[in-house]
């Protein structure tokens, strides 16, 4: 149950950041495409570690 209550969130958090800032996730879009993929991928690790981290404080 807790599993969907997260996914539920990602798609509220997701769908609010579509309806009220579209112009700079089309920006964020391009930079993802025009990115090294090895600095995707640091970003990627960065932010697995950091949400990680903050969930084993919880």
């Amino acid at each position: 149950m807790l599993l969907w209550q997260a996914l539920c969130l990602i798609l509220v958090v997701e769908g609010a950041a579509l309806a009220l800032f579209p112009a700079h996730l089309k920006e964020a879009a391009v930079f993802l495409l025009e990115a090294d993929t090895q600095m995707l991928r640091i970003i990627g690790l960065v932010a697995l570690l950091l949400g990680a981290g903050l969930l084993m404080l919880l």
